[in-house]
């Protein structure tokens, strides 16, 4: 049937004390609102290819942090991160994997640590509260002032894992300085030179902007003032 505009009208309809119908804006709930306010933020504080650590949380990988950029933006509080060194594993879990053996020093496999046998980088969306910015360069002599106890980063597979400095070994001959240093996370340990190791960086924000790097306290897990514990 066809009629004239005049003679038609909006398919109202009463409900709840209240007309309703298809042309009536939907009102946004104080949770969508919450919801795209914090979408607004994360856009704002993490641009596109902005270069950052992300935290791990599979138990293999506690205590680890791994390179990326920003791919995308996930609603309402996620980053789609392209890893650097994280890759997609081609075959199964081929199981863990030494950090190595070094100078007759006693090792132990970290549970998780697994060879990567991808080329593939690995892209997938992280929760922004594991993001961090990269950390500042590490400055040259930063670790004349380390003490046994002493929280550390270790580069190893890619990432830099969370350590703890158990031993200092001062070389002859302009050798450089070893360090003993144990998993906080894992029954692991490595002896390393400083190339290895950065300075134990934390980030004080759940956002690119507005934080500020802080040093992480000594762990106290297998010292406690300079003293192994028992």
């Amino acid at each position: 049937v066809e009629v004239g505009l005049e003679a038609v009208r909006p398919g109202w309809m009463w409900a709840g004390s209240r007309w309703t119908g298809l042309w009536v804006p939907k009102v946004r709930n104080r949770r969508q609102e919450e919801r795209d306010a914090t979408f607004r933020q994360v856009q704002a504080a993490w641009p596109l290819e902005a270069a950052v650590e992300v935290m791990q949380t599979d138990p293999g990988m506690a205590g680890s942090w791994y390179e990326g950029e920003v791919l995308e933006h996930e609603y309402p509080d996620k980053l789609v991160i392209k890893y650097l060194e994280l890759h997609d594993l081609e075959a199964e879990e081929a199981g863990p994997q030494e950090l190595g053996k070094t100078r007759g020093e006693t090792h132990f496999e970290a549970p998780g640590l697994v060879q990567q046998t991808s080329k593939t980088r690995m892209v997938t969306p992280e929760p922004v509260k594991h993001v961090r910015p990269r950390p500042p360069p590490v400055e040259d002599g930063w670790d004349a002032s380390l003490r046994l106890g002493d929280a550390v980063d270790l580069r190893f597979d890619g990432g830099w894992w969370e350590m703890e400095l158990v031993r200092l070994e001062e070389a002859a001959g302009g050798a450089p300085r070893r360090y003993t240093i144990k998993s906080v996370h894992f029954d692991v340990q490595h002896c390393v030179t400083a190339g290895q190791l950065r300075p134990p960086h934390a980030w004080s924000a759940e956002g690119a902007a507005g934080g500020a790097w802080v040093l992480r306290a000594p762990p106290q897990v297998h010292m406690l003032d300079g003293v192994p514990r028992v």
